[in-house]
């Protein structure tokens, strides 16, 4: 069934004019043949990943991972997209190695007088890796 539905968003963006988004560069029939059946540990599927931007062909990347480990189990679209994105050749993550040991991070008061910050936000990009993207409804507090 997810099969299916892969074939048939890859076939929206095979029949778009003017499709220029990175997906539509690197997804091609033997990808999907590859990945169509291929399901995360959070039953994300390709179609998952690839619905926005074969929907939405004026995308300019219109891949979207549907949880952390779309990355691995979906690399042979992922990572030719993100090197195009990155403009690099290879990926090469570094470890991951901040929060643990705050004094690492070197972090100091940037306004200790409190003349010129009123307010800040933070936002975060990412969801903890035993969580997919977003929290399902049965899993949010």
């Amino acid at each position: 069934m997810a099969g299916a539905e892969a074939e048939r968003l890859h076939g929206l963006i095979k029949a778009g004019k003017n499709v220029t988004s990175l997906l539509s560069t690197s997804l091609n029939d033997g990808i999907v043949k590859q990945l169509k059946d291929s399901k995360t540990s959070f039953d994300g599927t390709l179609a998952d990943c690839i619905r926005s931007g074969c929907e939405n062909t004026d995308s300019g990347v219109g891949l979207y991972a549907s949880d952390p480990d779309a990355y691995n189990t979906f690399a042979a679209l992922f990572d030719p997209v993100i090197k195009d994105y990155h403009q690099v050749t290879e990926l090469k993550h570094p470890a991951c190695d901040y929060g643990g040991d705050l004094d690492k991070l070197n972090l100091t008061n940037p306004d200790p007088e409190g003349k010129f910050i009123k307010s800040t936000r933070v936002r975060v990009g990412r969801s903890h890796d035993s969580y997919g993207f977003p929290l399902p409804s049965h899993q949010r507090l």
